[in-house]
């Protein structure tokens, strides 16, 4: 039987290797777009114990570079995680609340536009984490 991880050791994780982003919609750029959290590791172990300690998400190949990534996607599960990691997170907590606060006001519903607000709202917020990961990859 597996060992569920503290939500600390999660959170430490998730500093480190850990992302946060908003998936793009490539099918139509004013679709709703999913917030999603990625965990990116060479050793699929620790991947795979950090998603049952979770109870959620998908773990997903690169062959090319060789490393695993387990991906939170959904509205949801996204919200579940990022409330559970929040408290414990350093590097990553402006992040984290950057997602929280873009899933307070994206909408569960299959309409397939955004309001002109909304699309400002997912731009703007967009421009928030893309400046924060740039700032933490500099280093």
């Amino acid at each position: 039987m597996k060992k569920k991880l503290s939500i600390q050791y999660i959170a430490g994780f998730f500093d480190g290797e850990g992302s946060v982003s908003i998936a793009a919609n490539y099918y139509n750029r004013k679709a709703p777009a999913g917030p999603l959290l990625s965990f990116s590791q060479r050793d699929y172990k620790i991947l795979n114990q950090i998603q049952y300690s979770l109870g959620c998400g998908a773990i997903h190949t690169r062959t090319k570079v060789g490393s695993y990534h387990l991906r939170i996607m959904g509205k949801k599960k996204v919200i579940k995680v990022a409330k559970l990691l929040l408290p414990y997170a350093v590097v990553k907590k402006a992040h984290l609340s950057l997602i929280l606060e873009y899933c307070d006001w994206v909408r569960d519903t299959s309409r397939p536009c955004l309001t002109q607000q909304e699309i400002k709202n997912r731009f703007r917020l967009l421009a928030k984490l893309r400046k924060l990961n740039h700032k933490y990859s500099e280093k």
